[in-house]
Formats: C-alpha cells, structure tokens, sequence
C-alpha cells in the first residue's frame, strides 16, 4: 500500500511541476486521507496552497509536517517563504535561522532585513551567502539592490535566470514614474509568479490602461481568488469609474481575505467619507488605528471626520 502511495505522490509532483494544479491536489488528498500523517502530502498541499495565495492553510499544512518531521529541511523552508511573503519577517526568520550554513536560506534573511530597512545586516547576510557560494545570483542581486545599482541588477536581469531581477527593475522603473520601461521589465520576467502579475496590473493603472489592468485581475482571481490586493485594486478601478457600489463590494471582499489590510481600509473609508457615510468612515479609521496608533494619516483623517460629525 505504501508503495502505491508513494507512485501516487509522484505522480502528483509531476502534475504541480506541469503546472496542473488541480490534478496535482487531487492526488495529494487521496494520498493524505489513505495516510494523514504522510509528510510529503502535505508538503504538496502546502505548496499549492501556497502557489494560490492561500497563506493561512498553506502555513496549517507546513505546520502540520513540521511537527511529524522536523528534520526535513524543506518543509521548514516553505513554511519560512510563506511568512515572509505575509510579511511577517521576524517569524520567518526563526525559520531560516536554522539555515545557518545554506546559502540560499542565508540570502532569504538578506532579504528580510533588506524589507526591514536594516541595511549593515541585510549586507551581512548577503555577502556571508557569497562566501559560501560565490555565484550565487540571488545573493549578488541583494548586494545590487542595497547598493542601488541599477546598472548591476540590469545585467543581472540580462545575464542570468533570475526572474527577481526583472521585478526588482520594474519596481525600480515604476518608482520613477517610467511605466513604459517598467511594463517591459516585468513582461521580461515571465509572469510566472502571482507578484510579477499583480505588478503587471499595477503599472496597468499608472499607465491609465485601466480596462487591460481589470481583465488582467480579474483573469487572475478566477484562478487566486486569495490575494487581498487584488481585491482593493479592482475596487479602486471601480471608485476611479465612479462605480462606487461595485468598488465597496470589492474593498469587502478584499477585507473578507484579510480583515487586517490597512491599504483596502483606508481606501474604503475614502469611498465612505466621499458618501458622506461618516460613523461608518470612523469606524474604519479607528479599526487602522488600533493596530497603527502613530500613523498620522490616519490619525488626520479621523480628526477631519470627526470635526464633520
């Protein structure tokens, strides 16, 4: 039985790796309900969750492994990736900690730190990665990325297989407001990750292609339904319109991923304040400010709100 197991799982990481999600969890939750302690099932239904954006579960599921086989260093760096893309660095990095010596685990730390803003030890981790792996392209690319060298990431971008190159040189592009070179660059990447997608739609935005930028989330929540700032976007699309029900609608749904998401509350109360619905304006404000108490934007705006009630 075990055997059949394991030929069942194989064929169910060929499905992931082909891109045939469906088929892929299909086969991995036969494996898991025959076993439910079967590590690498839940390995896989954790990657696919998480290829989806459904963080919470995918986290679940790594756990789940973690705690049956915590010797596995896969499991762990998954579950690492997937705290660090809900941006919740410090938990990922007791992660990747335990990846002292791994170049690669190293660098996600860089990383960490870089999106930190803690510079010194961003280069630290980045050049430690170096020494163990000289070309290791991702470590260069955060040492680039500190040193602001365009001109590095560029070639990197140009010279080597890392589609991140291409998307930290859009973001740089769009920065600048050079949302033409930023289109380019991040078509460049292959549009492969859910973020080089959701950038794709946004330098849409910028560039007041506004239909392409909510075919492009709309296409994309059809197959994500997960990701919260896709939801807000297309809501601001929509109150951009002047379509101001439809965009409230999106902003709740949007909030219904993550009831936590400050840019989609504030762009709700926003829309509110702009009805005149002012109480449930407040109530908005001060949900922000009972997790962001110094945030003087907000801290403003309540005050404006209030003078009008």
């Amino acid at each position: 039985m075990t055997n059949n197991l394991d030929v069942f799982l194989d064929n169910a990481f060929l499905f992931y790796n082909q891109g045939d999600f469906e088929r892929a969890e299909s086969l991995a939750r036969d494996v898991l309900n025959a076993n439910p302690s079967h590590g690498d099932a839940m390995f896989l239904l954790g990657l696919i969750a998480y290829q989806a954006g459904a963080y919470e579960p995918a986290e679940e599921l790594l756990f789940q492994a973690i705690k049956l086989y915590p010797d596995i260093p896969n499991y762990t760096l998954t579950l690492a990736s997937i705290l660090q893309k809900q941006n919740r660095l410090d938990e990922a990095l007791t992660y990747y900690a335990k990846f002292s010596e791994d170049p690669m685990g190293i660098t996600q730390s860089g990383f960490i730190y870089l999106a930190k803003k803690e510079e010194k030890t961003a280069c630290t981790f980045f050049e430690k990665a170096l020494l163990l792996c000289p070309d290791l392209n991702e470590a260069r690319l955060g040492i680039s990325l500190l040193n602001k060298n365009e001109d590095e990431i560029k070639k990197l971008a140009q010279n080597t297989n890392i589609p991140d190159a291409w998307y930290y040189l859009s973001k740089i592009h769009l920065d600048k407001m050079e949302y033409e070179y930023a289109l380019t660059a991040v078509e460049k990447t292959g549009l492969k990750q859910d973020d080089y997608i959701i950038l794709k739609g946004i330098i849409l935005e910028r560039l007041k292609q506004t239909d392409d930028a909510e075919k492009l989330y709309q296409d994309f929540l059809k197959r994500n339904p997960y990701r919260v700032e896709v939801w807000c976007n297309l809501g601001n699309i929509y109150r951009q319109r002047g379509e101001n029900r439809a965009a409230e609608e999106y902003y709740k749904r949007a909030l219904a991923q993550n009831k936590n998401d400050i840019a989609t509350r504030q762009n709700l109360a926003g829309l509110l304040v702009s009805e005149n619905r002012l109480v449930e304006a407040l109530e908005q404000y001060r949900f922000i400010l009972n997790s962001e108490p110094e945030n003087k934007e907000i801290l403003y705006n309540l005050e404006v709100v209030l003078g009008k009630t």
